[in-house]
């Protein structure tokens, strides 16, 4: 084998590690803004429109496989008689990742998957008054995307996940009783475009 050739070889084992994780630091910080949308009949009848926020994670990425942690919020507006005009879903998740293997030193598309305990707030109409009510629900679901470095210690990333979930019968906040009206179920479609940071050294 030739000098050139071996100092070849040697070189892509050296980047292999750092060309498949999704930060080359162990510890990340993400932040993203979101774009959530609903669907099902559920929320069909409650007329809960497409919701914008953002999401934090901490990201943990000892090489291809990473696992992160954090907290979503998206504010969303609803048409519904029953409903006042803003809805708040937000929920604590955890996200698997998988970085796929590519030639690119830059680019490193993921598949991910997700689970979260979402929490959906509003408030209900009644005789001229409002009530504040909430539902929870466990979503779970999958999705992907890339991250592109910009430098050793940025990057950005482009993805889009979808969830699915049920909520089950509204409660109101104050007492823990069940109101009656279904908080919806379905599917739950998030695009998400942010900065991921990397923590402490190469």
């Amino acid at each position: 084998m030739s000098s050139r050739r071996l100092m070849a070889v040697l070189g892509v084992l050296t980047l292999a590690p750092n060309a498949n994780a999704q930060s080359r630091q162990l510890f990340s910080l993400q932040g993203a803004a979101l774009l959530t949308s609903l669907q099902g009949d559920a929320f069909d009848v409650l007329r809960v429109g497409t919701g914008f926020g953002g999401e934090v994670q901490l990201r943990v990425n000892p090489g291809p496989f990473s696992l992160g942690a954090g907290l979503q919020l998206t504010k969303h507006s609803s048409t519904s008689q029953g409903l006042s005009n803003k809805v708040s879903l937000s929920g604590l998740f955890l996200e698997p990742r998988y970085a796929i293997a590519v030639s690119s030193r830059i680019v490193r598309p993921y598949v991910a998957g997700r689970v979260a305990l979402m929490s959906q707030k509003t408030d209900l109409g009644d005789l001229g008054g409002t009530l504040p009510v909430k539902a929870n629900a466990l979503a779970y679901g999958v999705g992907g995307g890339f991250v592109a470095r910009i430098n050793g210690h940025l990057g950005f990333d482009l993805g889009a996940a979808l969830t699915s979930l049920n909520f089950g019968d509204f409660k109101y906040r104050d007492t823990g009783a069940t109101s009656g009206l279904d908080a919806g179920s379905g599917t739950m479609f998030v695009l998400k475009a942010g900065f991921n940071v990397g923590l402490g050294r190469d």
